[in-house]
């Protein structure tokens, strides 16, 4: 089984970055609610474009591996956090000359040598996750992990494998059994009905 964050330690990630402030934190927080909430691998969050977003239809297309284009469904509490950030933080990233297509890009430094509001690099979303996300929860932190939790919480809230791998957008639900083994609230409410609490 994959590393993952625990409900609680996901809502304690999205909680701190919640309270940010600067373009920087504020973009932060959209992207790492994208991940949590939408199980994006970093290659999708650094590539995904405004125009693959659909709010009202609740909807994020993105082009996973091997160019192979999922939709995922954005609830309506990622809703609302997108919903703000394009209105409030995006515009004052990307506006005047440097608009930009991209969801996540980079904030302007106008001392650096870099162009700016160009999209993020992976890598730059990594450093984000080790160096901001990792003091939060207590224990390193990487990309993936983010991922790993998306599919968890699925798992442990009763989702069914098959949904899981289509959220997931595998093309092999031998891909999606690593989560097979987390037991869901509703098996652990069975094993305690069938044991009577006797044990």
């Amino acid at each position: 089984m994959p590393k993952y964050l625990t409900i609680a330690e996901q809502e304690r990630v999205l909680a701190a970055f919640a309270s940010r402030t600067s373009l920087g934190g504020r973009r932060d927080f959209a992207m790492i609610a994208c991940a949590l909430l939408c199980g994006l691998r970093v290659s999708e969050l650094a590539t995904v474009r405004v125009t693959d977003l659909d709010l009202e239809a609740g909807t994020l297309t993105v082009i996973g591996k091997g160019d192979k284009q999922r939709q995922c469904t954005v609830v309506p509490r990622l809703r609302e956090i997108l919903r703000d950030y394009l209105a409030r933080t995006w515009p004052a990233i990307v506006g005047g000359r440097y608009a930009s297509p991209f969801l996540f890009t980079r904030v302007g430094n106008p001392h650096a040598q870099r162009k700016a509001h160009e999209p993020l690099l992976t890598r730059s979303i990594c450093y984000t996750l080790q160096r901001q996300v990792s003091p939060v929860v207590g224990r390193p932190v990487h990309p993936h992990m983010l991922r790993h939790s998306f599919a968890s919480r699925l798992r442990e809230n009763g989702a069914p494998l098959e949904i899981i791998m289509e959220a997931l957008g595998h093309s092999d639900i031998s891909t999606t059994l690593i989560y097979a083994h987390v037991s869901t609230k509703k098996t652990r409410a069975d094993i305690e009905k069938y044991l009577g609490g006797g044990v």
